[in-house]
Order: structure tokens, then sequence, then C-alpha cells
């Protein structure tokens, strides 16, 4: 899971270059005044999926695609869900959603 403040408009410019190719364009077409509420919903998802994974933020923010509109993009084997909180926050969860075999030898 991960909860983040909305960020300064100066947050988002910064960071844009460094996410996935999908979210930058989805970013740069909002009029800047409007990108931070997207910019939180990505942000969020991307450091609750790559905390899942165990890789965190070393593992660089270009990928996964999770998206910035409204709904969480489909990422294979973990489920990412926006959570609501108080309107000057963003927060996500990611949970993996593979099934693990036991062997019963």
């Amino acid at each position: 899971m991960d909860v983040e403040a909305l960020p300064e408009r100066g947050t988002v410019d910064g960071v844009l270059a460094r996410l996935h190719p999908r979210e930058r364009a989805e970013l740069a077409a909002l009029p800047p005044g409007g990108r931070e509420r997207a910019f939180v919903r990505c942000w969020t998802r991307k450091e609750a999926y790559l905390k899942g994974t165990g890789a965190g933020l070393a593992h660089g923010l270009g990928q996964p695609y999770t998206g910035s509109r409204g709904i969480p993009a489909s990422v294979p084997g973990w489920r990412l869900t926006d959570v609501e909180v108080d309107p000057g926050y963003g927060a996500a969860v990611a949970d993996s959603v593979l099934q693990l075999s036991v062997d019963h030898e």
C-alpha cells in the first residue's frame, strides 16, 4: 500500500520524464493545474506495486504501466486498487493474484 499527499506542480514536472511513456502522455495531455490528482493516482499505484514485488523505487518508475486515469491499468499477476482517502491525498494498494501451487509428494 502507498499513501501520498497531493504533490506540488513542480514535483510532477520533475518526475514526469521517469514514468512509463503512456503515463507521461496521459499526464502531459492534462492542463498543468489538473495533473496533480492524476499523478498521485499513478504514483501510489506504482509505488504500491513496487513495494509488493520487493523491488521498491530502486526498480525505477518506467515499468510497469499503472495508468493515471480513474481506473488502474491491468498489471499481470497483480490487482491495483485505488483507496479513498482525504481529498489532499491519494492512496492505492497492490496485491498479488498469482496462485501458488503446492506439491503434495
